[in-house]
């Protein structure tokens, strides 16, 4: 099986900046394998569909997508467009280190729903009006991207990007399938909660040991994530642990004991039944059943 690609970021509208935007249609000109096969990239991609219609995958979700349709895609997600294209767009790359300048951004990055969907990817549809707003700071941001170097440029381009994030923050919060969840704090709770399970899912397994990093109470965390996802915090922690499970058997060329390891089993064994119970195969299964595809 073949590794999946890991991609770091190279700067292709301005080499002297960590921040690219190019249509869909040239990057496929300039790789399609970059784009088709499934991948992962150590930057953000804000993923803009401005006519057209197609599917997108992320993390074995799939997308059907549509004009003015917005999505975000973080590092470490595995993503590939369908090879079906019907469909033109934008794609907007940046690496964290270039947005995160201070400690609002990083804050930002942390907090913001855009960044920590309440559940599955970011994605969202822009009004008319706000595909507008979205046109024109990308077109400003094109111009500056093409000027020549000076000490004011990234200065101009964090502002651009910025306000497409704050632009896109707000129209996600506006939208129905977010509208009705956002309860203040349960929110943050459900936020910090699913930061916490992605950096230290192989480490804690327990709704208790992730209520004890939050200071709440078990029960509160409970209520929280119940409210907001509409699941468990136990299921949550469970789904995490199968979603980077899929992962490494899909993408990675590893045995069913690293992988069970690298997941923070004590035992393959275990890996085996936890996975099992939760997909009704076993993990040797999947493997196989994936490279058929």
């Amino acid at each position: 099986m073949k590794s999946i690609t890991n991609y770091s970021f190279k700067p292709i509208s301005n080499k002297d900046q960590n921040m690219h935007i190019i249509s869909i249609s040239e990057r496929i000109k300039r790789g399609a394998e970059a784009v088709f096969r499934p991948h992962r990239t150590d930057f953000y991609i804000i993923q803009y569909i401005t006519q057209g219609e197609g599917t997108y995958f992320v993390d074995f979700e799939e997308i059907k997508f549509k004009a003015n349709d917005v999505w975000i895609v973080s590092p470490n997600q595995v993503h590939h467009f369908v090879p079906d294209v019907n469909y033109e767009g934008i794609l907007i790359a940046f690496t964290e280190t270039f947005y995160a300048r201070s400690a609002y951004n990083k804050s930002f990055l942390s907090n913001a729903h855009i960044f920590n969907p309440l559940g599955g990817t970011t994605f969202f549809e822009l009004k008319e009006h706000e595909g507008t707003i979205f046109q024109e700071i990308i077109a400003s941001l094109i111009v500056e991207l093409n000027h020549e170097f000076d000490t004011v440029q990234a200065s101009i381009l964090h502002n651009g990007l910025s306000n497409i994030l704050n632009y896109a923050e707000r129209s996600l919060i506006k939208s129905n399938n977010y509208k009705n969840k956002l309860s203040g704090k349960d929110s943050s709770y459900t936020m910090a909660f699913k930061k916490l399970v992605r950096q230290n899912f192989t480490e804690y397994k327990t709704v208790k040991d992730y209520a004890d990093k939050l200071h709440i109470s078990d029960r509160k965390l409970q209520k929280a994530i119940e409210a907001t996802l509409g699941k468990s915090p136990k299921s949550y922690i469970t789904d995490h642990i199968i979603l980077e499970s899929k992962r490494l058997l899909t993408h990675e060329d590893l045995s069913i004991k690293e992988i069970s390891f690298a997941l923070g089993f004590d035992e393959p064994t275990n890996f085996t039944k936890f996975f099992k119970k939760q997909t009704e195969a076993s993990p040797s299964d999947f493997k196989l059943e994936q490279k058929k595809k």
